[in-house]
């Protein structure tokens, strides 16, 4: 399978482009990231494990990596 060039072009001063594009590197480096909805996925083991830990969604995201949070 061949594959074609896509690039992506966005204004660095824009946090949500920026997410994107930092999203992206991060794919590209460590391999495959998995999302997890902490308001539709209630049961998702890694969330009861953010909660188990006591993190506030609230004040920000958790990372898991590695086996650490």
């Amino acid at each position: 399978m061949t594959y074609e060039t896509i690039y992506f072009v966005y204004d660095g001063e824009c946090p949500i482009c920026q997410m994107g594009a930092d999203l992206y590197e991060l794919r590209q480096s460590v391999g495959e990231l998995l999302t997890v909805d902490a308001r539709t996925q209630l049961e998702h083991s890694v969330l009861r494990e953010v909660n188990q830990a006591g993190l506030d969604l609230d004040a920000g995201m958790v990372i898991k990596y590695r086996g650490q949070l």
